[in-house]
């Protein structure tokens, strides 16, 4: 395979004297370490032939229209990264038009008119395009996202050429972890910038200047449930809201996890959100989770008879039953314990419609089971 790897930078219009830049034989075009665009000028950029393979890397895409493919017609195999296929135009997928095979990696497809994509494309991950026609579903992919391009275009952003630059605020930015990333983009800048840990997607690498608004809002209360096993109990919450400039946020990750089983006690839960445009990232904020085991269920049961106000006689008989299945539990004597949990049970039962009403003998009753349950009686 022929390589062209630039040795300078600079524009490329295609006109109707030189376009389209049909590519007939085993290519790649490389603008790694250059500031390289095709600009199609109203032309179609790229038609690849049937039976060809053409490697595309660090190239921008801009401005090409035909009646399909405006930025790249496929007939033959091809292999995209790191560029970018923006503001191209064509009846039907105006960005890429497909009849052969295309991979595509961290690469931005955005703003074509006529469609990004027809016929599909394999992504091999971190590509941004702007609807969902080019089936980005890969590792780190983002569909109907809004790359935040410059809206003026291919202009000067440092370099002899003109690129297409992302906003401060594009979600393309630093996306990309830094082990997946070039060393340059398609101007010759450091992937990533400022020695973060990711880079952006597309043939741009953004270098704004780092912030520190990264922070975290609605971190949960302290959580206190009680064991329904041995194993303690499955406790749920909504992690904290992440704060910062940046669309899409960054993932918070939580653990252990919400819908773990929690064991009986006190576990701290720790909540991590990671950005690398930011000087105090990481962000963390924690909560605790405390799960009561079958002794507290005892006490917090003692309370709850206490609580109905019954006949001092009767109170006094529910008591003395619960403090002795506390003293088993506390002695470790399991078969004890639910034993006089289950003396407990039919004492609440025989009392039922009497003494006490059947909410308090249900509410009695669950209590006790459950307590049971977590002694796995």
């Amino acid at each position: 395979m022929r390589t062209i790897a630039f040795g300078c930078s600079g524009t490329i219009p295609i006109s109707v004297n030189n376009g389209p830049l049909v590519i007939a034989t085993n290519l790649t075009l490389d603008g790694n370490g250059q500031q390289v665009t095709l600009d199609g000028g109203g032309m179609q950029v790229l038609s690849v032939n049937s039976g060809v393979s053409f490697t595309l890397n660090a190239l921008a895409i801009a401005h090409g229209w035909a009646d399909s493919g405006g930025g790249l017609l496929n007939y033959g195999t091809v292999n995209i990264s790191n560029s970018t296929f923006a503001n191209n135009g064509a009846p039907g997928g105006g960005g890429l038009y497909n009849y052969g095979t295309v991979s595509i990696s961290n690469s931005i497809v955005a703003n074509n008119s006529g469609g990004n994509c027809s016929d599909g494309v394999n992504s091999q991950g971190y590509n941004l395009e702007s609807g969902s026609d080019c089936g980005f579903t890969g590792t780190g992919d983002l569909q109907n996202t809004d790359p935040k391009l410059d809206p003026s275009g291919l202009q000067s952003n440092g370099g002899p050429t003109q690129t297409l630059a992302l906003l401060s605020t594009s979600p393309a930015i630093d996306q990309i972890p830094a082990a997946s990333c070039p060393a340059t983009d398609q101007r010759g800048k450091t992937r990533p910038d400022d020695s973060e840990t990711a880079c952006d997607i597309g043939a741009y690498e953004s270098n704004y200047s780092l912030d520190k608004d990264l922070g975290f809002s609605k971190v949960p209360s302290d959580i206190t449930v009680n064991a329904t096993s041995p194993q303690g109990a499955v406790v749920s919450y909504t992690p904290p809201t992440v704060v910062d400039e940046d669309s899409p946020l960054p993932t918070v990750n939580c653990l252990p996890a919400s819908g773990s089983t929690f064991p009986i006690g006190t576990t701290k839960v720790t909540c991590t959100v990671s950005d690398s445009d930011d000087l105090n990232s990481p962000v963390s904020g924690s909560f605790q989770v405390v799960v009561k085991g079958a002794a507290t269920q005892i006490s917090d049961l003692v309370s709850l008879v206490n609580s109905f106000h019954l006949a001092s006689s009767l109170q006094a008989a529910l008591d003395n039953k619960l403090k002795d299945v506390l003293t088993a539990i506390n002695a470790g004597q399991k078969a004890t314990a639910c034993s006089e949990l289950t003396d407990f049970i039919g004492f609440v039962q025989s009392h039922t419609g009497k003494e006490l009403t059947k909410s308090q003998a249900n509410q009695l009753i669950a209590a006790a089971k459950q307590v049971q349950a977590v002694l796995s009686c």
